[in-house]
């Protein structure tokens, strides 16, 4: 009897540490996500300090242009020179702060990534089962990155990557559960400033180098080795300072093995997903955004294709205190 008391004495303690330990990482986890709260609010006042500043570089331009046509017109040789040399200028003027702009802007979907991220596992927690104490916790993931990014020109940005991750298993209570496998992702994308607004092409491949079992309530489900990819693009049209129109295109298609022993990858099915985003500013900190996608395309079940399609629209308020 004394030494089941001691077992169980120790067992509590290590649970004490553990919960401990879960309890600073999860502050740290907040802090962080705190730190990137405020780059993301500057790097979005910066970004519409900009804008205005490409905005009145725009305004500029074209006032310069409408005095040299009206100086051609009179034949007035000296202004025409004159003005010749401000349009240079002034064109120069523009391309460089649209750069800067399209260089802020994917600083800004970084930050937005990453804050979206640190959110998911400060609530990666919960419980699998309505009426059980026990809670799913997902096991500690090591990701390596290397990647390459920055300017192309003056407009355009590039941005490439590949990461590798590990996970081990998670956890249910004491009992430790199946990962999720290895993992391989490449990543590229490059941004470009047209007329008013940003195109963006992008690809990135996801490939899971071994399958994985994973329980569930109702039995088994095999994560078999597998790969996704998807190529895509979006244009961020900015008709004015406050309205912004973001037709968007992407296509993915999945293979996957068979089975454990059978690791060849068979086409597992594809989808095409196209939609349009609206924005508006309100006012400064309160933004309006409507989002209406489509899916459509087709899985692949015991050798048969099965299409499907299906459409969404959505309304919310972004707020930026």
């Amino acid at each position: 009897a004394q030494q089941q008391i001691e077992e169980l004495e120790a067992e509590r303690d290590r649970l004490i540490q553990e919960r401990d330990e879960l309890a600073h990482e999860r502050d740290a986890l907040r802090e962080q996500l705190d730190r990137v709260k405020q780059q993301l609010e500057g790097a979005q006042s910066e970004l519409e300090s900009r804008t205005e500043g490409a905005e009145a570089a725009r305004a500029a331009l074209d006032e310069t242009r409408k005095k040299l046509e009206e100086a051609i017109a009179a034949g007035r040789e000296d202004e025409i020179l004159d003005l010749s040399r401000k349009l240079t200028e002034r064109s120069r003027e523009l391309e460089q702060r649209e750069a800067e702009v399209t260089g802020l802007r994917n600083q800004l979907h970084v930050l937005q990534d990453e804050a979206v991220s640190l959110k998911r596992t400060l609530q990666a927690e919960s419980t699998p089962v309505v009426g059980q104490t026990d809670a799913l916790v997902p096991g500690a993931e090591i990701r390596i990155r290397a990647g390459i990014e920055g300017p192309l020109g003056r407009r355009t940005y590039l941005r490439t990557a590949v990461m590798y991750a590990a996970q081990q298993n998670a956890k249910v209570g004491t009992q430790l559960q199946n990962g999720v496998g290895n993992r391989w992702i490449a990543y590229v994308s490059a941004n470009h400033g047209i007329g008013p607004g940003t195109a963006t092409l992008f690809a990135f491949d996801v490939f899971r180098a071994n399958p994985q079992l994973e329980p569930t309530l109702v039995g088994g489900a095999i994560l078999p080795r597998g790969n996704l990819l998807s190529l895509g693009g979006r244009y961020d049209w900015r008709l004015n300072l406050k309205t912004t129109l973001s037709p968007r295109v992407e296509y993915r298609v999945s293979t996957a093995a068979p089975s454990e022993t059978d690791t060849k990858l068979l086409l597992a099915g594809n989808s095409f997903r196209y939609g349009v985003d609206f924005k508006l500013q309100v006012v400064r900190s309160l933004t309006a955004a409507l989002q209406v996608d489509g899916l459509s395309g087709f899985v692949v079940q015991a050798g048969d294709r099965i299409s499907f399609n299906g459409y969404r629209a959505s309304l919310h308020a972004e707020w930026r205190p």
